[in-house]
């Protein structure tokens, strides 16, 4: 499978993220923790306005993705498909994933 990045609304990453988990989909977004001024925990998102999917595309799933109310686009989009990561690059997010930064 392949990892596509899609470029979403300010401040709408997680609900689209928890939009595309419920329809099934391998999606990926970075987030780490931060401590507030108030010494409360939070997590922040890596990467505003980008989530990360892992699939094999077709035209019905690039339909249905961007369909979901505040996906802008996905990012790179050009007349001859979808470009998608290279392998470092999907490792690297594949290990934000993990370790949680």
């Amino acid at each position: 499978m392949k990892m596509y990045v899609i470029f979403v609304a300010t401040g709408r990453e997680l609900k689209i993220y928890r939009e595309l988990k419920k329809r099934g989909f391998n999606v990926i977004l970075p987030q780490k923790n931060e401590v507030g001024k108030s010494g409360k925990t939070f997590k922040k998102v890596i990467f505003p306005n980008y989530l990360f999917i892992k699939c094999d595309m077709t035209q019905e799933i690039y339909c249905e993705i961007c369909r979901i109310r505040n996906v802008k686009y996905f990012l790179g989009f050009h007349v001859g498909g979808v470009p998608f990561l290279s392998g470092r690059e999907q490792k690297n997010i594949e290990k934000w994933r993990q370790n949680g930064i």
